[in-house]
């Protein structure tokens, strides 16, 4: 696997932004893993976890580095969320551990693309 696509989606999810300061910073990594692990077990429509990592930096690609939730929402962004998971190229059954996942990342969009994927994506943005 591609070991920089896997750092620019770990550096997209937790955004570089301050985690929840009551979060145990190795437990927030466990949650990543787990979330990390789920996307990759249950992907369908590619080589696991690659396929989706290619397909959400495919959907950032047209954003500035580090978008802004209104930027996210107004644009085609949860379309491609929808399509990635809705491919089978991310497993569209790990929203509890995604959830978990933002929830200690300290998101700061966490309703992003819940309404087309039934669950907020743990992205740290501004």
């Amino acid at each position: 696997m591609n070991l920089i696509k896997f750092a620019s989606l770990m550096a997209a999810t937790g955004g570089g932004k301050d985690p929840d300061p009551s979060a145990d910073p190795l437990q927030c990594l466990n949650e990543g893993m787990d979330a990390m692990c789920c996307l990759h077990d249950g992907a369908v429509g590619g080589p696991g976890i690659e396929g989706c990592v290619t397909c959400m930096m495919k959907a950032l690609e047209d954003y500035d580095e580090e978008p802004t939730c209104d930027e996210l929402k107004v644009g085609d962004f949860c379309k491609e969320m929808k399509l990635c998971f809705g491919s089978g190229a991310c497993n569209d059954e790990c929203d509890i551990e995604l959830e978990i996942f933002g929830k200690c990342v300290g998101r700061e969009c966490p309703e992003l693309c819940e309404e087309e994927l039934g669950f907020g994506l743990p992205l740290a943005i501004a």
